[in-house]
Formats: structure tokens, sequence, C-alpha cells
């Protein structure tokens, strides 16, 4: 019954008509945020932040909920169509997504995209009101161990992401992946690391330049090596969206997306990346068609979109019920509360029920306004990218590259990708995994700080990663995936 009356609460507070004003427009922002390189659905909820000091607080709570599920959403658009996630969230989207858009599928997977990013926000929202309470008592044993475990989890993955599915060169890019993470200041110490003397890498290398460099400046580069200019321009748009049947074949991805999206969410600081890249590998290995995944698979399409989707409705818990954000954006919303003079605790959802489940309600619609408006955006975004390839190919070159100085104004940051741009080049042509070794930077903060964290909590004993039982049942995933590929390879 209290499931019904939250639920009840929360729609009729989004469905004041000021708050489903600010949901659409949230989404619609969140979109074009997400599918920018350099912007992000954080960057989008960071922009708008200071204005939602004017509105009323569950307005403005219901208003960047729109942003980030809209940015979710966005960031799968570049990263099927052109091969450049729009946030570290959607780099296992472009596994699959973009091997579908060159195979003359963009329409379908665009859909697919969308609607299990939509499926996974309905679905998750019913289960955060159900179970956001309880989960937050979840969330308080998650400490520097098992939050060490669950990184080594999602880095083992990359025997799943590898080229080839070749475990050896997996592990080799993550592991440069990890190395070039720890270049800048120590974070407990504060010395320098590896930075030559330069102030510049002192907060290491900028994320967003990383990703540009590995993923779009070599398919640029291919584009223009590929492109016939002694031939008559011909397009052939593809706006065929996923059919009945096709959606319904993903749902087993889906639900898996859904799940591990929810529970990574929960995991303070584990964040959407290690989600979607959990997701997408759990729905491999459970799928019949594993040999597709990283080929061009909707499922595989299907599984990171739902996962990083869920992680929104997970990363909320920690936030709302602990004060603990679990990624940027989510400590963006929780900066809103607190500017509202809102204190985040088991407290608030007695004292002001009306914002958290007006905030779940809107979440709910979010998801809902995302499906329409996302079908309309995606025929406009296919045909975008099959205008004039040499007029779109500079266009992008530009944007991108205006993205990448607008995050701290600095030449280097330019610089950077195009240095990683070169050895995302280097690595295609050697079929080393670019998605392992950005994964291994994205991840490489949390996974040194929550290992010596630990190490520090047990005086220096490594068994404190076995004797607590999340982090030792991690750590047995992690060495299940990895042995995974060699003995399917053996058997095979």
């Amino acid at each position: 019954m209290d499931l019904f009356n939250n639920l009840i609460l929360g729609l009729s507070v989004a469905l004041e008509i000021q708050n489903i004003i600010f949901i659409i427009l949230g989404v619609l922002w969140g979109i074009v945020a997400g599918a920018v390189p350099g912007l992000t659905a954080a960057a989008g909820i960071a922009l708008v932040l200071p204005f939602t000091f004017y509105m009323e607080s569950v307005s403005a709570m219901v208003f960047l909920a729109g942003i980030w599920t809209g940015g979710m959403y966005g960031g799968s658009i570049t990263a099927i169509l052109m091969n450049t996630p729009g946030s570290i969230a959607n780099i296992a989207t472009l596994l699959d997504g973009y091997p579908l858009h060159k195979k003359g599928e963009s329409g379908k997977a665009l859909s697919i995209a969308l609607v299990y990013s939509s499926f996974a926000g309905i679905l998750t929202t019913f289960l955060l009101i159900l179970l956001a309470e309880p989960l937050a008592n979840y969330a308080l044993k998650f400490g520097p161990a098992e939050k060490f475990a669950l990184t080594l989890f999602g880095l083992s993955a990359v025997s799943s992401i590898a080229g080839g599915g070749n475990l050896i060169k997996g592990l080799i890019s993550c592991s440069l992946g990890l190395m070039i993470s720890t270049i800048g200041s120590d974070f407990f110490t504060g010395e320098e690391r590896f930075t030559g003397g330069k102030d510049v890498l002192l907060d290491g290398f900028n994320i967003i330049a990383i990703l540009v460099g590995l993923f779009a400046f070599p398919e640029i580069l291919k584009q223009v090596a590929n492109f016939n200019y002694s031939k008559n321009i011909s397009i052939k748009f593809n706006y065929q969206f996923a059919s009945f049947k096709e959606i319904v074949i993903c749902i087993k991805s889906g639900l898996i997306g859904s799940f591990i999206g929810m529970i990574v969410g929960i995991m303070p600081g584990a964040g959407g990346s290690i989600a979607s890249l959990i997701g997408w590998s759990e729905a491999k290995r459970w799928s019949k068609n594993k040999d597709d995944f990283g080929k061009g698979t909707l499922e595989g399409v299907a599984a990171s979109e739902s996962a990083n989707n869920a992680d929104i409705q997970g990363a909320l818990v920690p936030t709302l019920a602990l004060g603990i954000p679990g990624s940027v954006s989510a400590t963006l919303m929780l900066s809103a509360l607190i500017l509202h003079g809102l204190r985040p605790g088991p407290l608030l959802f007695t004292q002001r029920p009306d914002v958290v489940y007006g905030l779940f309600g809107g979440l709910f619609l979010s998801n809902i306004f995302l499906l329409i408006i996302g079908f309309f955006i995606i025929k406009s975004a296919i045909k975008i990218i099959n205008t004039n390839p040499p007029f779109l190919l500079s266009t992008i070159l530009i944007i991108i590259v205006t993205g990448v100085f607008k995050i701290n104004h600095e030449i280097f940051d330019i610089i950077v990708a195009l240095i990683f741009g070169f050895l995302g080049i280097i690595m295609n042509k050697y079929k080393f995994s670019t998605a392992a070794l950005s994964l291994g930077i994205v991840l490489g903060q949390l996974f040194e700080i929550s290992f010596r964290q630990a190490l520090t909590i047990s005086s220096g004993d490594p068994l404190i990663f076995i004797n607590r039982p999340i982090s030792l049942f991690l750590i047995v995933l992690s060495v299940i995936t990895l042995s995974y590929p060699i003995i399917f390879k053996k058997k095979k």
C-alpha cells in the first residue's frame, strides 16, 4: 500500500503543469548536452544549476532529473553514429552501436537504445520507490574493499571487449590505461607523479580529451582516407526503426542491464561506465548469440543503454538517503538539494516526501517524454550524419575541438586529444582495445584510492579483500570473468 501511495504522491506532484514543462525542457537540453562531445549530462546539469535557485524545490529537482535522463541517451547518439561516446557511460554502447551504423542499421540501433533507456528508467524508478530506504542500508556496507573489488570486476571485463576476443591484448590495453591514470598528483601525499615538472599535468589528463582522441579522431581520419572524391556523392538514408520482434528479442539483455545498472548505481563511486560495461559483459555471457557481441548486435546496445540509464536511479539511493553521491551528476543533484535548504538523509523521506517522491515521479515522466522526443530526433540525427561527407567531417572536427578546448580553455587538452588520436590509430591497426584503455584510465583513480584506503584500514593486511563477503564475491566473479575466455576457447 505504501508503494501505491508513494507512487500516487510522486506522480501528482510531477504532473503539475510547471513541472511537466521543466521535465520536457530538461530532457531536450539533456539530449543536446549528451550528444555534443565535451559537454555530457553532468556538464549540462552544471550549466543550469545556478538558475534552479529561483525555482521551487520540486521543479528544480525534476528539471535536473530530466537533463540527466536525456543526457544519458544523448551520449548514445554520437556513440552509434560517430563512434564517439558522449560520455564515459556510453563507451560500451559504441562496441555494437557503431558496427550497426556501418551495416546501415542506424535507425535500429538508435531506436533500441531509446526504447531500452526508457524501459530501464521506468522499471528502476518503480524499484527505487519501493526499495530506496532499505537499499540505503546496503549502500552503507560498501567500503573501500568493496569499491576496489567492484572496480576490479569492471576492469576484468576487458576479456569481453578486447578486439577479436584476445584476452592478452585486452589486459595490456587495460594495464596501459591504469598506468596513464597515475599521472598527476598523488591523492594521499600530494606528490607529483610522472608529470615531468609540468603544472598542467598535476590533475592528470582530461578524460574528455582522451575519449575524443581515442574514438573520434581515428574515425574522422579513416573516413577522410577512404572517401572517393572522384565519384559523385550518393547518400542513402536509413530511418528504419527496430521492429517489435527485434525489441522483444532484446528484452533479456535489457533486463540484465537494468538490474545490474541499478545495483552498481547504488554503490557509491561506481558510476555509469562500470554499470554499462558490466551490463554489456553479462548480457553477452547469457546470450545465445554471444559471438555477435562487439560485431554489431542490438542486444549489446540494449544491455549497455539500459544499464547506464538504470544507474541514474541507483545513484540516487545513497545520494538522497545517505548524502553520499555516487557520480558527478549525483553530486550536482545533491548540490541542488542543499541549495534549496534540504538536508539529505533518512528524515528527508518523511519530512519532505513531496520532494523525494516528486523527484521519482519526475524520473518516471522523464523517461516517458524521452521515448516520445527521442523518436522525433532519430531521423534528424541520421540525416545530419549522412550529410555531404567532407562538410560533415570538417564540421564534426570543429565541434569536438571546440568542445575539448571549452572544458578548461587549455590548448594542451587539444594536444592531448591529438596524441591519444595517434595512439588510437596504432591500437586499432594492431587490434588492441581502445575501450579497455579508456576504461582503465577512467577507473584507475577509484581503483588506486579504494585499494590504498582498504590497506590503510587493515594496517596493510590484504586479507581485508577476502574477509568481507561482498568483496570476496566480486573478486571471485572477476576471476571467473578472466578465466572464461580461456576455458571457452579450449572447449571450442
